[in-house]
């Protein structure tokens, strides 16, 4: 069995994705599996645990630190009952709980990374340095990046060789373009937070509006920092211009309806939303950090410029939003790059994995019986 432990408030982000795919075909893999997430949020579990259906879900409502010694027996009394061969832990408050858990012999105890250097870009110090407390505590880690990679090896201190890089995957059925003309359309997906660059992203589309004036940009997403976007695109005069969807459930019909995707993240671990763009048949322009680099290829699926460079961003969605032919061959790359990144080859990695370390776990705890 494995056992994914997750800290997870009730939205649907990368992780949740990732977990979900694992979860779900572990019995074609020969495997069960379950869910515990022992920090579930305000919204309530049943989003959750029809997300995950049918895979077993276990959740806690933690949203105080005086809540946590309870939380703490609750997880060892839940870890205890299913007994895993494999606990597989994601996102830094299970980290952090995970450390502090004891490891029954004979078992594998896995993180994988998905924030990098996240906490370090917003200076979150105290957070950052339990969190790598907690990563050297577990050890056995997996990247989703060479970038969060290089964080794990260098910034936490783990050891080269126990750590191994597996991309997300993306999942889900893209949708063809619809027939009717639209307004040349930009769509980013992405979370209102700082380091996403909303802010970078609408100054950019202010110039491509001034020589594309029918251009349109969707943001799907939200988040702390949405009302001082929405303040931003209100004193540049895009009210009219940029759309603002929200969280949406199905993200295909809001890709199909574009015709570029775009990023502006200061920092990002991998870029899972634009994975899934790419598969559409999207190009992409984003920015050159983090996972961003092993996603898209420059000049091939898209465009790749410098964090803050709104003048290279904008000039980069004009090409794209006003060359047909352009966009059509990017896109095309960018869906055969999709293509070899599915959450099939991601779960295939994943349970290999589980497969050799529980084994080497298996054979080292016979030599000490």
């Amino acid at each position: 069995m494995v056992v994914h432990l997750i800290s997870s408030n009730g939205g649907v982000g990368g992780a949740e994705k990732v977990v979900s795919a694992i979860a779900r075909c572990a019995p074609a893999k020969g495997w069960r599996a379950a869910v515990v997430n022992p920090f579930a949020g305000s919204e309530g579990p049943e989003a959750l645990r029809s997300f995950y259906w049918p895979v077993p879900y276990y959740h806690r409502a933690t949203r105080r630190a005086a809540q946590l010694p309870a939380t703490r027996s609750w997880a060892s009394s839940v870890l205890a009952d299913l007994a895993p061969a494999v606990l597989h832990v994601h996102l830094r408050h299970a980290t952090a709980l995970a450390a502090t858990l004891r490891r029954p012999p004979g078992t594998v105890w896995l993180l994988t990374h998905h924030y990098g250097a996240v906490l370090d870009y917003q200076g979150r110090r105290l957070a950052s340095a339990l969190d790598r407390w907690a990563c050297r505590r577990l050890g056995q880690a997996v990247a989703v990046s060479e970038a969060v990679r290089e964080y794990l090896v260098g910034r936490c201190g783990l050891e080269a060789g126990r750590v191994a890089v597996v991309p997300n995957g993306w999942g889900g059925h893209p949708l063809p373009a619809p027939l009717a003309a639209s307004p040349p359309t930009a769509i980013s997906v992405a979370n209102f937070r700082p380091e996403k660059g909303h802010d970078v992203l609408v100054r950019a589309f202010a110039e491509v509006a001034r020589r594309l004036p029918t251009a349109r940009l969707a943001l799907v997403g939200s988040g702390p920092t949405e009302p001082s976007v929405r303040a931003l695109v209100s004193r540049l005069g895009l009210g009219a211009s940029v759309d603002f969807k929200g969280r949406v459930s199905d993200i295909w019909p809001e890709l199909a309806k574009a015709d570029v995707f775009v990023l502006a993240s200061w920092y990002d671990t991998f870029g899972l939303a634009a994975l899934e763009a790419m598969a559409a048949g999207l190009p992409v322009v984003a920015t050159a950090t983090g996972g961003l680099t092993d996603v898209v290829g420059h000049g091939r699926t898209g465009w790749l410029v410098p964090p803050g460079d709104k003048a290279a961003l904008a000039q980069r969605l004009a090409q794209l939003l006003t060359d047909g032919s352009l966009r059509r061959r990017m896109g095309h790359a960018a869906q055969e790059t999709a293509s070899t990144r599915s959450e099939a080859t991601m779960a295939d990695r994943y349970y290999e994995l589980y497969g050799s370390l529980a084994e080497a776990a298996w054979a080292e705890g016979a030599r000490h019986r």
